[in-house]
């Protein structure tokens, strides 16, 4: 049996997982662990769609002087040895759609991490309550991050 990131099985909610991140253009370069708070929507932008609000560990917060921030999913992350060897990989005009839903519930051993866009939020008690933004405008992009699956099995 092939597996694809398709391979998810019935959809089952990823809010409350954690997961490891790094920054990638920051001064903090550290790994640090996230908690997956749930998804996101920003008004009338589908460019948006498939962000979710990560609550960010007690020292990566001190450090970034945030508590959350925003993840939009661009692109996954292959082992480049496995590429040949297990899994589909789309062809260079397939849409193939990013989501961190399918990346965390995936059991392709070719996909190694995802990466997006981290943002954050001047609105940062609105967010926390509200899950939602009514303008792009609303968000000041912090840095690209990659976020890897935990590397323990107790999640």
């Amino acid at each position: 049996m092939v597996a694809s990131i398709e391979d998810a099985g019935p959809f089952q909610p990823i809010s409350g997982r954690r997961v490891e991140m790094r920054l990638e253009e920051h001064p903090y370069r550290k790994t640090f662990s996230v908690t997956i708070v749930g998804p996101v929507s920003v008004a009338e932008k589908p460019s948006f769609d498939g962000m979710y609000l990560l609550k960010l560990d007690g020292v990566a917060a001190e450090k970034l002087s945030v508590s959350h921030v925003l993840f939009l999913p661009q692109a996954y992350r292959f082992h480049r040895g496995l590429l040949f060897r297990k899994g589909r990989i789309p062809g260079p005009r397939e849409p193939y759609p990013v989501s961190l839903d399918k990346f965390l519930l995936s059991r392709n051993p070719a996909i190694r991490a995802i990466e997006g866009r981290v943002y954050t939020s001047r609105h940062e008690k609105g967010l926390t309550e509200r899950m939602s933004f009514q303008s792009e405008y609303d968000l000041t992009m912090l840095s690209y991050g990659v976020i890897v699956r935990p590397k323990t099995g107790s999640e």
